[in-house]
């Protein structure tokens, strides 16, 4: 048959003189290929060609149900473990067990650092500065909690989108030049910005750190979105619980 050279040459370092190239198609999806390889010439006869199409179609449903359960299996556990992350949060004390519950559980495999910069507001409701109500840090490093900052040190909260932000090299991601600056300061070289919003309104960001270039999966950021939703709703309820006469009331149902 006529094949690209390079291929050929491959071939012919693996000492591969006949091959048999199926593909495994589930749907209208090609999910691999079964490769049958020969070290010896050989002409495949009618009764192969017949043969072998019925047991791949039976290998490619084998692999696809292999496939989906694993799957399955992934999501129930997430399921169990976003169930139990979120019922400890809705529990927790305070910001700084929230993020201990986040760092053990869904801190990305590349982040070193999780943190939560609240939205400090004036009387009119206008953002009036921002501040690192909480943080943690897998190597033992310290930043002072209860710094505050003007919302013009870090713009991007103000167009932060529902689905957040994920910056894999801050020094190339096109970002405005004070936000670029207040990260780097921060020494987050990779981040995922998730918003924390209660009853519509912008209360805060929950922030995964790298000091280092680093990319997240689309599943790590999912599960940080999912968890973000849980912290907004838990540190709502400590603002609360902190002001009277709600926190009363509030400490009157949770007895």
């Amino acid at each position: 048959s006529s094949i690209d050279a390079n291929f050929r040459q491959y071939l012919e370092n693996r000492r591969v003189h006949s091959m048999g190239i199926l593909p495994l198609i589930a749907g209208k999806r090609q999910m691999g290929v079964l490769l049958l390889e020969g070290d010896d010439r050989h002409t495949f006869t009618g009764s192969e060609t017949r043969t072998l199409p019925p047991l791949v179609d039976q290998l490619t449903i084998a692999v696809e149900n292999q496939r989906l359960f694993a799957q399955t299996q992934a999501a129930l556990a997430e399921t169990g473990l976003l169930y139990n992350v979120s019922n400890q949060i809705a529990q927790a004390r305070d910001i700084d067990q929230m993020l201990s519950l986040v760092e053990e559980n869904a801190l990305p495999q590349r982040a070193e650092r999780v943190s939560i910069i609240l939205i400090n507001k004036d009387h009119s409701g206008e953002m009036a500065d921002l501040e690192l109500a909480g943080y943690h840090d897998r190597d033992g490093q310290y930043q002072a909690v209860g710094t505050h900052m003007p919302v013009d040190d870090l713009p991007l909260v103000r167009l932060l989108s529902e689905d957040g932000l994920v910056i894999n090299d801050v020094t190339e991601f096109p970002i405005d030049p004070a936000s670029r600056k207040t990260l780097e300061k921060l020494e987050m070289s990779a981040s995922a910005i998730l918003p924390l919003r209660t009853g519509g309104n912008l209360t805060g960001v929950l922030i995964a750190s790298s000091r280092q270039r680093a990319e997240f999966s689309a599943q790590e950021v999912a599960l940080l979105r999912t968890v973000a939703n849980g912290i907004a709703v838990a540190v709502e309820k400590l603002r609360l619980l902190s002001q009277a006469p709600y926190g009363e009331l509030l400490r009157d149902v949770h007895r």
